[in-house]
């Protein structure tokens, strides 16, 4: 399943590290464990915050991966 990891500015402020190790490790704030079976790998980390988060947004042509001419997916404007 493609999925996108995010946070919920400005409710919460992005902070793409820690979206990236509780998509990992399904960990709250308070240390809490929350749905251990949908932890996911660290390649399924890395591509909710680039690739498929790209393509839920439909701009997998502008930005989502490391290619040339593509921007940040950290840094650009949706």
């Amino acid at each position: 399943m493609m999925f996108g990891s995010h946070a919920d500015a400005p409710v919460d402020l992005p902070d793409s590290t820690r979206v990236l190790s509780s998509t990992g490790t399904r960990r709250s704030r308070i240390g809490d464990i929350l749905g251990p079976q949908h932890r996911g790998t660290v390649e399924e980390e890395l591509n909710a915050l680039s690739l498929w988060l790209a393509w839920q947004h439909f701009e997998e042509d502008r930005e989502g991966s490391i290619t040339v001419g593509k921007l940040d997916s950290f840094s650009a404007p949706s």
